[in-house]
């Protein structure tokens, strides 16, 4: 008989001992999920804005105040979130892209060491103004910044720019646009034109980026350009017609067709040719020289 029931003795001591741990694991993962989320140690103490330059669209209080404000908030209006684990870092990033479109990127991470976190931003960097003409035949006639050109009136040259243009963005390296701005006519200050992509709003890519590249290289090989008399054909305006058709408008007022499927350098040896061995002094009355087909040049 004794042989029958120690087996039934030995399974309730197991199962009484099975219990007690179970009872004992909820106790501990409950007094571990308490510690994590209600307990002082692992609150929020220092949140740190870090960016590799001085920022220009936004202070660094500004940011501090945009995380305060979501970890103070909680899940569920139980659950808080102002602890270094359960911080809600997606949303104070998108807070932070949304409320700064001149933001490029945001990266956040725990400080494990000082119980915070650190933010980490990219602005945008600018390279000029993007302009879309309000007509597309305009793009057939610029807007000159020759330095040449003696201007009496400066009302008359808004009125101009009014009429062809309107809204200006700010413009990145990207070809992302990310904040308005007034038109700026200056050889110092790289402005693109357009036509296309009419409803183009904050943070749009309105430029392809292998056309942004092509136009700082032209911009600033045109610097370099040499010519027999001496002659300076800075390029800092451009209209961008298509993938294969850019016109740059020089210094003096005439325009260059560039194809931006080709080559810069050979495009840049070619117009040096034509204006020292064709045009020469001639280029006052120029209207444009045309690059566009290889091994050809047309100028008028």
């Amino acid at each position: 008989m004794t042989n029958i029931f120690f087996p039934k003795r030995k399974k309730k001591k197991m199962s009484f001992k099975i219990i007690i741990f179970i009872g004992l694991f909820f106790c501990f993962l409950a007094g571990l999920i308490y510690f994590s989320i209600w307990s002082s140690v692992l609150q929020i103490k220092k949140i740190e804005v870090k960016s590799e330059k001085n920022p220009t669209y936004y202070q660094n209080d500004q940011i501090v105040k945009i995380a305060e404000k979501k970890i103070a908030e909680k899940i569920s209006n139980i659950i808080p979130q102002n602890n270094i684990i359960l911080a809600p870092l997606n949303e104070i990033k998108n807070v932070i892209l949304e409320d700064f479109p001149e933001i490029k990127q945001v990266n956040i991470y725990r400080n494990l060491t000082d119980i915070g976190l650190v933010i980490e931003i990219e602005e945008r960097e600018n390279i000029g103004i993007w302009c879309k003409y309000k007509e597309i035949e305009k793009i057939l006639e610029p807007i000159s910044t020759s330095t040449e050109e003696n201007i009496e009136d400066d009302e008359t040259v808004e009125k101009i720019i009014e009429k062809r243009v309107g809204e200006c963005f700010q413009i990145d390296k990207d070809g992302v646009i990310y904040k308005k701005s007034l038109l700026v006519k200056s050889s110092s200050v790289l402005n693109i034109f357009s036509s296309r992509d009419q409803s183009a709003k904050i943070r749009d890519t309105i430029i392809p980026l292998e056309i942004i590249d092509f136009i700082l290289e032209i911009k600033e090989e045109s610097k370099n350009i040499k010519t027999d008399n001496m002659l300076s054909v800075l390029i800092s305006d451009f209209d961008f017609i298509s993938i294969e058709d850019l016109r740059g408008t020089t210094s003096l007022g005439w325009q260059v067709y560039f194809d931006p499927t080709h080559s810069v350098n050979s495009q840049i040896e070619a117009l040096e040719i034509v204006l020292n061995q064709q045009i020469k002094e001639n280029y006052k009355n120029l209207d444009y020289i045309d690059l566009r087909i290889e091994g050809k040049i047309y100028y008028k």
